[in-house]
């Protein structure tokens, strides 16, 4: 008969318990069920402050995740820490109509992630005044470049190998202003990222967004404007379309692949882009 021990200690590191006898496989399948999950982490002034931690609960856990066993035995926790980081969605939203001081993450957290998304919105707030109608204003650059500091930024650079960064872009009317701006320049610099993806989700008026001509015109339109601007930085893209013009939720999407890009950028000789 097998003894099951009744409590953690008895399960001491020196035969790592009933757990590591199993092979690591199997454990990474007990982790993987238990921790690894999509959390939407909200950064925002205005609401609670979003400091992701291996043993305190996210904002909003949608897969519904159980942290218990980061807490249960430093044994195997390292193990279980390590596949929450490492195969988890982190989803933040950023808004750059808000101005306030951002939430500033802790390296030590956002360095272990590897699978990110962002929700971006308020592309189109420096445009309600008349005075701001020729291009962004100075206060709304340098709120954004705040919030990207806050934020984004910790995901750039080639230092970290990560997976995947999915960017949506809420607003689609005023991204000719927005290519130059410190949101456009953050994106240009994730280049450790094996996959990114740029969304746009139209945001033309709905009469507008219902004819699939027009649809169809200013979707290619802004992806091409896009492509422009960050295929130099990330390589080539490969676009892609969800649903059909005049659908409603018709958008479009570039996918790069900047680590693979650099790597034989420099191979050949190249350097990376600053």
């Amino acid at each position: 008969m097998v003894s099951i021990p009744e409590t953690v200690d008895d399960c001491g590191p020196n035969d790592g318990g009933i757990l590591f006898k199993l092979s690591p496989e199997v454990r990474d399948e007990i982790y993987r069920y238990l921790v690894k999950g999509r959390f939407v982490i909200v950064v925002s002034p205005w609401t609670f402050a979003a400091r992701f931690n291996a043993t305190s609960d996210p904002i909003f856990d949608v897969d519904g995740a159980d942290f218990a066993i980061l807490r249960a035995s430093k044994t195997f926790s390292p193990e279980a820490i390590e596949m929450l980081y490492t195969e988890s969605t982190f989803e933040f939203w950023l808004d750059f109509d808000e101005f306030g001081p951002y939430t500033q993450h802790a390296k030590g957290v956002t360095d272990r992630m590897m699978k990110l998304k962002y929700h971006i919105v308020g592309l189109g707030g420096a445009f309600q005044t008349q005075w701001d109608s020729e291009g962004l204003s100075r206060s709304y650059l340098e709120n954004m470049k705040d919030i990207c500091e806050s934020t984004i930024d910790h995901f750039t650079g080639t230092e970290i190998t990560r997976h995947s960064m999915q960017i949506i872009l809420h607003s689609t009317t005023e991204l000719d202003n927005a290519f130059t701006s410190p949101l456009f320049q953050s994106l240009k610099r994730l280049g450790g990222f094996r996959g990114v993806r740029v969304e746009f989700r139209s945001s033309l008026p709905v009469l507008e967004r219902n004819e699939p001509q027009i649809a169809s015109d200013h979707m290619n339109e802004v992806m091409r404007a896009a492509r422009a601007h960050l295929e130099p930085a990330l390589g080539p893209a490969t676009p892609g379309y969800f649903s059909s013009p005049g659908v409603f939720d018709f958008y479009g999407y570039l996918t790069f692949r900047p680590n693979q890009y650099l790597v034989k950028r420099i191979e050949a000789g190249g350097k990376e882009e600053e």
